[in-house]
């Protein structure tokens, strides 16, 4: 587990260096740092090698895929587009998961950077979550999941058609984001979203209980969702705190901050139907309560010491890593994610 303690402190020390970067007005180094992270950290996560409780299951994935290339035999094209450029190079699972890896670090540094907030700081706080206990092994969700943050920016920014097409995106890799897909109206009165909501979810979900088998296969419960949920409390919490300051934010900031501060009962809610289905949505509002607890924090007016918002971000990295530090110590999968790298054999 040492690799991912290392990355987590790596970009802990990238982040103080972009804000040393952006205080120096140094603009074009910015995005040259993010690109050259974006490259390093390919290189390492993308070429792992059997790590992850879903490895195997992604290798059948990728010869169901591409035993009928032509065959649209699944809504996930996004995936399966990068199954079949796999089978095109010649490299089968090496590619995807490479192509993969590329996608959800790029689509999550520049999601940060759009808002204004410091990527590196945002991923050194998620990544126990997004990074080790998703991003290396729910492949697909990994990529929904930086594509899904990346259309919340849209959102905030009120890019609304922007949003859309990426929602759409995230959703060709894995179909439970579209359940997020309301949020387009989030600007409209509270009961159309509402109902908006209670249309599409229930289909989603039911889809996800039939289509998945994995999903309500007892071996493969996710006991660590109460780990997750506990944590969605910490950011919640934060805002609640600077509701104030929230007041004075754009309409779909306010509502945005709404939906955190239901995130954990609807985790709760839906843990009642299915514990692992429960925990792939915990991921989704850990990634949106950060980066809206991320936007109260570096907006510096109505600061009140007292009330933590200086210290919010480290409070946040503090509780993420020591929920890290418990799951690293008490899960039974952890032998699945020693990690090991294709390197270790193309250069023995």
């Amino acid at each position: 587990m040492t690799i991912y303690y290392l990355t987590i402190f790596a970009f802990l020390l990238l982040g103080l260096l972009y804000e040393r970067l952006a205080s120096e007005n140094v603009n074009n180094d910015k995005p040259k740092l993010i690109i050259l992270t974006i490259g390093v950290f390919s290189l390492i996560y993308g070429f792992r090698f059997e790590v992850g409780v879903d490895w195997f299951n992604y290798i059948r994935v990728y010869e169901r895929q591409v035993a009928d290339i032509w065959s649209l035999n699944t809504i996930e094209v996004g995936y399966k587009a990068l199954n079949v450029i796999a089978y095109y190079v010649d490299a089968g699972i090496v590619t995807v998961i490479l192509l993969s890896t590329v996608l959800f670090i790029m689509f999550t540094l520049l999601a940060a950077k759009k808002l204004g907030v410091n990527p590196f700081y945002f991923f050194a706080i998620v990544a126990p979550y997004h990074l080790v206990m998703s991003g290396v092994n729910y492949t697909r969700q990994g990529v929904a999941l930086s594509v899904f943050i990346y259309a919340v920016a849209c959102l905030i920014n009120n890019k609304k058609n922007q949003f859309l097409v990426f929602i759409i995106l995230a959703g060709s890799f894995h179909t439970s984001v579209l359940c997020f897909a309301p949020l387009y109206f989030i600007e409209h009165k509270k009961r159309y979203a509402i109902l908006l909501f209670a249309l599409i979810i229930p289909p989603i979900i039911y889809s996800m209980l039939t289509g998945y088998s994995q999903y309500i296969d007892s071996t493969m419960e996710s006991s660590g969702v109460y780990l997750r949920a506990v944590f969605l409390l910490v950011p919640t919490v934060l805002l609640l705190l600077h509701i104030n300051t929230v007041k004075t934010f754009s309409l779909i900031e306010q509502r945005l901050v709404f939906i955190v501060i239901c995130s954990f009962p609807l985790v709760m809610l839906f843990n009642m139907l299915s514990s692992t289905i429960a925990d792939r949505f915990a991921y989704y509002f850990i990634l949106l309560n950060t980066l809206c607890w991320m936007l109260v924090s570096k907006r510096n007016f109505n600061v009140n010491a007292r009330f933590l918002k200086p210290y919010g971000n480290f409070i946040l990295f503090l509780s993420s890593l020591l929920v890290f530090a418990i799951w690293t110590i008490f899960t039974k999968y952890q032998k699945q994610y020693q990690f090991d790298s294709y390197f270790n054999y193309w250069l023995s």
